[in-house]
């Protein structure tokens, strides 16, 4: 299964007066969804409890995923979050998954999810906007 390109389906989202075009968006997150994994990096401290690390980006905590492991490594490479061996931490999880994780962690004070971070073509969203994703598209049958 070839992977979608992120890259050109970030640049279609036209975003206006803060606002992205909701076909682009709807393709954009029915290709994430269709992902068979996601990686949720970890840091050094939250491994032992098989947790996602939260990362202060600007003046918010984020959970950064990734659409790919190569992303992922390139992220923990650059930024030093490996292990003793010099490997990433992270989850491998189901989209589904990933969106149960946003569930749990909604009431504390990590704001979203960031997208391949890092990548020219990355992306984020707020914790109760990724929860509703999944159901807007069902209903509407966007994508």
């Amino acid at each position: 299964m070839q992977q979608a390109n992120f890259m050109s389906l970030v640049k279609n989202l036209k975003i206006k007066d803060g606002v992205a075009d909701t076909e682009a968006a709807s393709k954009l997150w029915r290709a994430a969804l269709n992902l068979p994994f996601w990686y949720v990096l970890m840091t050094e401290r939250t491994a032992a409890e098989k947790k996602p690390g939260a990362q202060r980006i600007g003046e918010k905590n984020w959970f950064l995923a990734f659409t790919d492991l190569e992303k992922l490594t390139s992220y923990a490479t650059r930024n030093k979050n490996l292990d003793k061996e010099g490997n990433p931490q992270y989850l491998k999880l189901p989209p589904a998954d990933v969106v149960k994780l946003a569930e749990r962690f909604e009431s504390t004070n990590i704001f979203g999810f960031r997208f391949d971070e890092g990548m020219d073509h990355g992306w984020f969203i707020p914790l109760a906007d990724l929860i509703e994703i999944p159901y807007y598209l069902q209903r509407t049958g966007a994508g």
